[in-house]
């Protein structure tokens, strides 16, 4: 193997920055862009991975991941506290999010007097470019203490099983199929 030629590999790496920014994402206006030259990228042909775009398109979307992660609200927080979140880190007030929803409803959301509803979680999640779940409230059952012979646990959390209700008298086949649910979870 010959020598590496650094000058060489500098002056086509600037290049190459000079067209794609290929750095690490540490501001918003640098994720706007390198958000821009991805989807480029991707309406070029480079999501196909025989593509010769595709080893840039894989670098820079993972540049632009490790951005997201880092800006990211913490995965337990109340949906009011991520809205909060994200309005602080993009300079918004209520007023900003007229187009969304009132401010009156953005009010009641931030106070906790309201739940963030499906329809206004896409719309705030379309607004932020976040997954809408992280404005929906997500309600983690709690073993009940009803239950008879056998200790149910809750589903684990993302389960596509939903929480079974008390289990004081259920009938038969309910019973059996508690049994197979709750054998599942341990």
């Amino acid at each position: 193997m010959g020598a590496i030629d650094f000058d060489k590999i500098a002056k086509r790496y600037q290049a190459l920055c000079e067209l794609v920014p290929l750095r690490p994402v540490t501001k918003r206006a640098q994720y706007a862009a390198a958000v821009e030259h991805l989807s480029r990228l991707l309406d070029a042909g480079g999501a196909n991975q025989g593509h010769p775009l595709a080893g840039l398109v894989e670098a820079l979307g993972e540049m632009i991941q490790a951005y997201e992660k880092r800006q990211a609200p913490a995965p337990d927080a109340a949906p009011r506290e991520v809205l909060r979140y994200l309005m602080a880190q993009h300079g918004l007030k209520q007023t900003d999010l007229a187009d969304i929803a009132s401010q009156g409803t953005i009010s009641d959301v931030l106070s906790g007097r309201r739940a963030i509803g499906k329809p206004l979680a896409k719309k705030l999640a379309a607004r932020f470019h976040v997954a809408a779940a992280v404005f929906l409230q997500v309600k983690r059952p709690q073993p009940d203490p009803s239950h008879g012979k056998h200790r149910c646990r809750s589903p684990a959390a993302g389960s596509p099983l939903p929480a079974l209700s008390s289990c004081r008298r259920p009938a038969s086949a309910e019973r059996s199929l508690r049994r197979r649910v709750c054998s599942m979870y341990g």
